[in-house]
Order: C-alpha cells, then sequence, then structure tokens
C-alpha cells in the first residue's frame, strides 16, 4: 500500500501528530520500494501493530493520527489496563482483533479466552479474528509457521463454539483462541495465558443493582480462569457510574485508559476523531445520556444528571421563620429489586432558599411508614 495516495486525507495541519505520522509513512513507502521483502514485512508485523492493521489486515479506514497514536500506546502498554475509549474509536480493532492476532504471531504457543457479557457478543470477537486467518493470504504468506492453508481442514479445532487453533508445537486442552459469555457459558477448567474482557458491561446488564452485582461476581470468578501469569485485557463501554468497570477501578485490578470523543470529555469540546460534522450529527441524534456514556465515556457527563453537588450550599445556620415541607416517594414492595421508600423535609425561607432539615431512605413497612410519617 502506498502511503501517498492517503496523504492528502490527514495533511490538514490540525493533528498535532502530524509530521511523526508522515514520517512513519515515508517509512512504510521505503519498505514497498525495496520489493517488500517478507522477511522484513514480517518482523514489521510483530513489532508495528499499525503496520499489521493496515498493510496486512487490510483495514485502510483506520488511517487517521489518532488511531495510530491510540496503537503505539497500547503496543507499548498492553496489560493490567481497562480501555474506555469512545464507542467507534477503534479499541476493539485495535487491542481485541489486531491485538490478539499480532500476540499469535509472536507467539504460537499462547492461549486466548475473549470473555464478553454474553457468548454471542464474544464469539463475534472471535469470527473476526477466524475469517482473517482463513481468507488473508498474505498474512498465511508471511507466517506460515503459524497459519494453515486451509484451517477448517487441517487444524485440530476451527469452530466458533469450541474455538480455533493455529499450528503450534504443545498441546494444551485449550484453544489458540476461545470466545466465552461471562454471565452465560463461562467454562470450567481452562487456563489462558491471555484474557481478553471486550464488553463485559453492556446495556441490559446494568438495569438493577442486582444485575450490575451479576455481571461484577462472575467477572470475579472469572480470574479463576487466567494461568499462573496470565496476562489481562479490559476493553469497554460505560453505562452506568457504579457499573462493574467502576468496581475494577476501585479494586485496583485495572489502570483506566480513557479516551472520550472530544479533547476535554464534554459535549462542547473538539471532537479527537470524528470530524466536526458527526460530532454534531450524535449530539443531535442521541440522547444526551446516550452521548455521556458512549461517546465521553462519562456516565455523568451530560447536563442531565439528577443534581449537581455544586449547587448544594452549606449553611450554618438557618432563618427563624420557614415554610417547612414533607414530601414521600413511597414505594410499595419490601423486594430485594424495588426501590427504598424516601422522606424528605425541606425548609423554605422568604427569599425562596431551600434547607434540607431531615431526610430517610430505606426499606419500610406500611407502619415503618406511617411511624417515619408522623415523626418527621
Amino acid at each position: 500500500m502506498k502511503a501517498e495516495s492517503n496523504r492528502s486525507e490527514t495533511s490538514s495541519g490540525k493533528h498535532p501528530r502530524q509530521a511523526l505520522f508522515s514520517e512513519v509513512l515515508d517509512c512504510w513507502d521505503r519498505w514497498d520500494d525495496h520489493g517488500r521483502d517478507a522477511n522484513a514485512r514480517a518482523a514489521l508485523c510483530l513489532e508495528d501493530r499499525y503496520y499489521l492493521l493496515i498493510n496486512v489486515l487490510g483495514r485502510k479506514d483506520a488511517w487517521h493520527p489518532w488511531v495510530y497514536d491510540r496503537c503505539r500506546e497500547v503496543e507499548k502498554d498492553p496489560d493490567g489496563f481497562l480501555d474506555i475509549w469512545a464507542r467507534g474509536h477503534y479499541k476493539s480493532t485495535i487491542i481485541t482483533f489486531a491485538g490478539v492476532l499480532q500476540e499469535i504471531l509472536r507467539n504460537r504457543e499462547i492461549t486466548v479466552g475473549i470473555f464478553s457479557h454474553t457468548p454471542g457478543v464474544a464469539k463475534a470477537f472471535l469470527a473476526q479474528i477466524k475469517r482473517e486467518a482463513e481468507a488473508n493470504t498474505d498474512l498465511r504468506a508471511l507466517f506460515p509457521n503459524v497459519s494453515y492453508d486451509n484451517p477448517g481442514r487441517d487444524s485440530p479445532s476451527w469452530s466458533l463454539d469450541h474455538g480455533i487453533i493455529l499450528k503450534r508445537s504443545s498441546n494444551p486442552k485449550e484453544a489458540t483462541v476461545e470466545a466465552h459469555g461471562l454471565v452465560d457459558g463461562q467454562p470450567t477448567s481452562k487456563h489462558y495465558g491471555l484474557m481478553v474482557f471486550d464488553d463485559v458491561v453492556v446495556e441490559g446488564s446494568v438495569a438493577t443493582p442486582e444485575q450490575i452485582e451479576k455481571t461484577t461476581a462472575a467477572w470475579s470468578l472469572a480470574d479463576n480462569l487466567g494461568s499462573r501469569q496470565a496476562r489481562k485485557w479490559h476493553v469497554g463501554t460505560r453505562y452506568h457510574f457504579a457499573d462493574t468497570y467502576s468496581v475494577i477501578l476501585e479494586r485496583g485490578a485495572a489502570t483506566e485508559r480513557i479516551y472520550p470523543a472530544t479533547d476535554d470529555g464534554t459535549l462542547t469540546g473538539n471532537p479527537v476523531f470524528l470530524s466536526v460534522a458527526e460530532w454534531n450529527s450524535k449530539k443531535r441524534d442521541q440522547l444526551e445520556s446516550t452521548v455521556a456514556c458512549q461517546l465521553l465515556a462519562n456516565p455523568q457527563a451530560g447536563s442531565q444528571r439528577m443534581f449537581d453537588p455544586n449547587d448544594l450550599p452549606m449553611y450554618e445556620v438557618r432563618p427563624q421563620t420557614l415554610m417547612v415541607y414533607l414530601l414521600c416517594d413511597p414505594a410499595h414492595s419490601l423486594k430485594k429489586s424495588s426501590d427504598d421508600s424516601a422522606f424528605i423535609v425541606v425548609g423554605i425561607d422568604t427569599g425562596w432558599n431551600k434547607y434540607l432539615l431531615d431526610s430517610v431512605a430505606h426499606k419500610m413497612t406500611l407502619a415503618d411508614k406511617w411511624r417515619w410519617l408522623r415523626d418527621l
């Protein structure tokens, strides 16, 4: 692939890394001019994930300085991070797709487990890797020690249900790459050298505290599926401020690497990858809460939060004369999945300033509700 044909798309000067990016493209052109030596190209694939992604895997849609920077960052420090990037910003392409393939090319004895919330999501990632190993003749020619010419016929295992096995000298019970659900379909008696958790949290897993707890417990249980020196990658999108990803960060199980769609992580910031027109279109067509989670990588980034703590001033004293209001939001059930009953006492002075005087919120029987109403 000649870099010159694409250089006009990224030469506007708006990208801070444009100069270095152009130098890399010039380097690739020199490789092309010198006959594209197979050994040199194979060595470059092992060291340069961006070259592997663009020139061998054919992902020319990833031709962008911001994507290049993320490739460099991830390949320098791949392990122990939770990568929360804006949706559509190539996190799974760089990490779960190109990253897993590169690890296999570097070490054909590796065993990789891909875990998503459900088996179907995980198998979609595996299907992409499987198709590449089947159809990419360039990849097979550069790495004949890893790739089968006809994997469907020659490989001991070549399916989405049981995993795919590429050429290797050892015979572990795990396939080279397997895909499993975390909450539904988690395997047993498996131990992977590399565990990739991609899309562990989905929209349907954060509707209730019980769903979040179930996902978190499944993630914790999956730790037993790693080998003694297992490496772990976490990739995903935020859907809730108290989701499993927040637990992972609180426990120190991974270091956050967050990249929102704008340079300052706000709705009014400048887009880092999308064009201004694309960014404005997404802000127009999507709910603000969706943009906050999916694109700003921060569930609390929108203006539609329940309240802003900065709007709650503290007072040492309160006025002698207040109009006092007792508000109640009773729950209809004591079930674990039900909300709490809540009472709040608010005072309002002549200037319409509001004072929180008292409050209570927990699960209550009908008698408890009456007692709290009476006492407050």
